[in-house]
């Protein structure tokens, strides 16, 4: 096992001895890089959240949730009380 002094050793003068050097780093922006892997997920994830957030305004929006709002500010306000109380 390497020791601290080994780890910073290798910082400053290159690998410990028995240790791999690491291949070279893909730098490649193309298809299939992982910059462009990275980038697909991201607009996936946003168009997942887009439809998500107009769901939730619908919801928001609906008469049946403008109705029940009392409601569910007075229970939260209940199991707020229930939480002070030891």
């Amino acid at each position: 096992m390497a020791t601290l002094q080994d780890e910073n050793a290798a910082i400053f003068t290159g690998p410990a001895p028995g240790r791999e050097v690491p291949g070279p780093v893909p730098v490649a922006n193309g298809p299939g890089s992982p910059d462009e892997a990275h980038r697909l997920a991201v607009a996936q994830l946003r168009q997942q959240l887009g439809r998500a957030q107009e769901r939730i305004s619908e919801y928001e929006g609906s008469t049946s949730w403008r109705v029940t709002a009392p409601m569910r500010a007075l229970g939260q306000r209940i199991r707020g009380w229930r939480r002070a109380d030891p």
